[in-house]
């Protein structure tokens, strides 16, 4: 996954820019956390990070999180706000020390994980009382091989079983 983020890191940033998950999923908005101050992580970091520091002014903390130098040097060159922090961590391998965080969510990235009920652990480690984990991940190609009609361009309920969980995708 490292190598192919860096691969193509340019064309992957300048496509998400016109198609942030965020402004479509803004959490912040949905769970009424524009009132009070919030720490926030995001698994992945992208431009996500963009989107809700510059329409939320109560976010005192915004961590992000990458496994690719490049993902995060383009972090950088894209989001330039003091109140954010990025680590080059692994999804598998990266842990809170403790309940930091009022809203951590991951954009397309939850998929990477190799261990999915001891990420969900460290999140759940992680999150304050009454804190939040929200994510939004439908890879493409899951949704595709689990399409009967094999067709991109047409769509279709697809259904999978996560962790115990149905996931539906439009």
């Amino acid at each position: 996954m490292k190598t192919q983020y860096s691969d193509i890191i340019s064309g992957y940033h300048q496509h998400m820019l016109g198609n942030s998950a965020a402004a479509k999923d803004d959490f912040i908005k949905i769970l009424n956390l524009e009132d009070k101050e919030i720490d926030v992580l995001e698994y992945g970091s992208g431009i996500d990070a963009k989107y809700f520091l510059n329409k939320y002014s109560n976010i005192k903390n915004y961590k992000g999180i990458d496994n690719s130098e490049e993902m995060l040097d383009k972090f950088r060159e894209i989001v330039n706000d003091s109140r954010t922090k990025i680590e080059l961590a692994n999804i598998d391998e990266f842990q809170s020390k403790k309940a930091s965080y009022d809203l951590v969510f991951g954009m397309c990235s939850i998929h990477y994980t190799n261990n999915l009920e001891l990420l969900m652990k460290r999140v759940h480690a992680s999150l304050r009382k009454g804190g939040y984990f929200c994510f939004r991940d439908a890879h493409p190609l899951v949704g595709f091989f689990r399409k009967k009609s094999k067709r991109y361009d047409v769509k279709e309920i697809v259904e999978f079983p996560l962790a115990g969980v149905v996931v539906v995708l439009p």
